[in-house]
């Protein structure tokens, strides 16, 4: 299968930040734009879909163009997907956001304290840092935003406000059919539990995943036939490891050797 650019974007996307969004901000590239635009093509959506359909037997969550793939490294712990749906919770729920005329500009002291009254066991600077990781700098949904001219407020712990993105609530229909429904993982074929696999860890072992060491092992040209549409991957397969390497990781932190005794 042929992907074109638009598609390649769209899904390296998805892989490095598992969520696209189709309404352009101010600081949103020609690039990406034009990304959103092809988007709503039917058949360039078929493809996207297809593409993860035959990698790990699951597509993107769509709700208005804005795709939502939480299956990859960045998976959440329990204490962390109870923040996150309390916060779409307490944000969708703000009286910033009631309205059309909103300027979607929430009060995150607020946001926080609402959600501390239904995450009881984590204190507060704990929740702020686990939105901070998952709605700021993993998603981008929150900006961080400061009066202007108050400067202090830039040296306090928390953000004072964020802004928010205009596709949060389209989003956020997303998140929570996801988090609500757990996917039925038992009809996939032994190239896609690899694949998984490959896609949260970058790497497999016959010590750390017995199960699943013979599959590969059996498969290895057609995996890495798997990943080749995107020109970006390549499976390197030793004797007792097998690692997904990026061509899109910068050199500084890439691993000069490979060491599999690391991974037992």
């Amino acid at each position: 299968m042929e992907l074109g650019n638009t598609e390649k974007m769209i899904i390296n996307r998805l892989l490095d930040q598992e969520l696209f969004t189709s309404t352009p901000e101010p600081t949103t590239t020609k690039v990406t734009i034009n990304a959103i635009r092809a988007f709503k093509q039917g058949y360039k959506q078929r493809r996207v879909y297809h593409f993860f359909n035959h990698l790990i037997g699951t597509q993107p969550l769509n709700y208005g163009n804005n795709l939502v793939l939480l299956i990859g490294p960045g998976e959440l712990s329990d204490a962390e997907k109870h923040v996150l749906l309390a916060t779409l919770k307490a944000v969708i729920s703000s009286p910033e956001m009631d309205g059309l005329a909103s300027d979607m500009v929430i009060d995150s002291q607020s946001i926080i304290q609402q959600v501390h009254s239904e995450v009881v066991e984590l204190d507060e600077p704990t929740i702020y840092g686990i939105i901070d990781d998952i709605f700021v700098k993993r998603f981008g949904l929150f900006t961080p935003d400061y009066p202007e001219g108050d400067e202090a407020s830039r040296s306090e712990i928390m953000d004072p406000f964020w802004d928010i993105n205009p596709d949060f609530i389209s989003i956020t229909h997303e998140m929570i059919e996801y988090m609500s429904h757990p996917q039925d993982t038992g009809n996939l074929t032994e190239r896609q539990r690899v694949n998984r696999v490959l896609l949260r860890f970058r790497y497999l072992s016959p010590h750390r995943f017995p199960e699943l060491w013979p599959q590969l092992v059996a498969n290895k040209e057609q995996l890495m036939a798997d990943w080749a549409p995107l020109e970006r991957f390549r499976l390197e397969c030793g004797e007792d490891y097998a690692i997904l390497l990026d061509n899109q990781q910068k050199k500084s932190e890439a691993k000069p050797e490979v060491n599999p005794n690391s991974w037992r």
